[in-house]
């Protein structure tokens, strides 16, 4: 396989010396599958090849190939020889390196496993106890729970039987000291359902869940943040249709922009989600609840013209993929770096112009043409109404003809 990047008889051979020599080939059909391109497939592999001399070198097997030989190598590096005829790309040889181990443990070359990250046996229990009765997601777990239960446990220590009141509050005012109104708030839910578990499993006292405190914050003192429709449309027409990241970043922003959708929504989003001739969209959101949504004639058409001019033909289903090697679906993250880079081609000058951002000019966009707060909420896939009342004071001009003028004197 490394003769479709190499042709030099002489290159060909150093590229199958060494300790990684006899799978070089194999590694080299798993860079193709993944979508690299000529340039950087030889970069890696000449990087491969480079730690396979250095191993046999060492007289290190490849079997001893794990985290600290390739943390030795990296250090090599910077002293080595090579890097002058490699005309100083050591990158590949970092990069190559890290990639040629995952690929080797995935096959069962090396036996050293992958070194994990030790999750506290209490953590785990409260994980799944939360995939068992709240049927929250894996990522959502992750993501929104472990790294602030992973403080707290810090803070109060891993035993059940020794939290207490005081030692509860004192995280809580710590986290609304340190971080802004959400994070803290987050770091509330978690403590707040970890402790509900560890009631239901009887290892914590019940009253220590009413001992969490909640953050000062007052809803609807502020009117959300959001963008005119004339900026949102700029956005999307940053785009170039012409090309295949054009084609995709428009039908991502036009999913965000019009349908209301989180990024996590549009990262999941499969193909068999899409009703063509219902003209439809199936949305598996929180609690994974499916609502089906309109799929209107701009966002289809936009859909359209990224699976006929930019989709690869792939055995996954999902919508949206990277375009850059090793190739895989999108992920909420890189969904908010597309929304990132086409709000800097604008004349977007708010400080951060995220996924959520586009949400909020969807919902206001649908209250100024009419639209009632409870189909919003619907749209937008809201449990309570009063999430979707913020809304209600975007309208400032209907809000001005109920709202009571003030008295110019105040009476004692």
């Amino acid at each position: 396989m490394i003769d479709d990047f190499f042709e030099h008889p002489y290159t060909l051979r150093y590229l199958r010396g060494g300790v990684t020599g006899p799978h070089i080939d194999a590694f080299a059909v798993a860079l193709a599958e993944q979508g690299f391109t000529i340039g950087r497939a030889r970069g890696l592999l000449r990087g491969v090849a480079h730690l396979g001399r250095w191993l046999q070198k060492r007289r290190t097997p490849l079997a001893a190939l794990d985290e600290g030989v390739v943390e030795v190598f990296r250090a090599h590096l910077s002293r080595c020889r090579c890097g002058r005829r490699n005309k100083g790309r050591l990158y590949y040889c970092r990069s190559g390196s890290n990639r040629f181990l995952t690929w080797a443990r995935e096959h069962h070359l090396v036996s050293a496993p992958m070194p994990a990250d030790p999750v506290p046996s209490l953590i785990q229990d409260f994980e799944a106890w939360m995939l068992r009765h709240r049927n929250v997601a894996p990522s959502t777990l992750t993501v929104a729970y472990r790294l602030h239960l992973r403080r707290f446990l810090a803070a109060v220590g891993d035993d059940p039987d020794r939290f207490t009141a005081a030692g509860i509050r004192a995280f809580v005012l710590a986290q609304s000291q340190r971080r802004e109104f959400s994070r803290a708030k987050h770091a509330v839910t978690a403590v707040r359902m970890l402790l509900r578990h560890l009631v239901v499993a009887g290892r914590c006292a019940p009253e220590l869940v009413d001992a969490v405190p909640a953050v000062a914050h007052w809803r609807l003192e502020a009117l959300p943040r959001y963008l005119s429709r004339d900026i949102v449309d700029q956005i999307v027409a940053s785009c170039d249709p012409a090309t295949a990241r054009g084609r995709r970043d428009r039908a991502v922003l036009l999913l965000l922009a019009r349908l209301g959708l989180r990024a996590g929504d549009v990262a999941a989003l499969r193909l068999g989600d899409l009703d063509w001739s219902g003209a439809t969209v199936t949305v598996s959101g929180k609690a994974r609840r499916e609502v089906r949504l309109p799929l209107p004639q701009e966002v289809g058409d936009a859909i359209l013209n990224w699976l006929s001019g930019g989709r690869a033909d792939r055995d996954d289903a999902h919508v949206f993929f990277g375009l850059r090697a090793p190739i895989g679906p999108l992920t909420r993250s890189s969904v908010a770096r597309i929304v990132a880079s086409a709000a800097k081609r604008t004349d977007a000058t708010m400080a951060r112009v995220g996924t959520h951002m586009l949400r909020r000019c969807a919902a206001t966009a649908w209250l100024r043409e009419g639209m009632s707060l409870p189909a919003i909420g619907a749209l937008l896939r809201h449990r309570s109404p009063e999430t979707t009342a913020i809304y209600a004071k975007v309208d400032t001009d209907l809000l001005s003809t109920v709202a009571r003028p003030w008295p110019g004197e105040v009476s004692p």
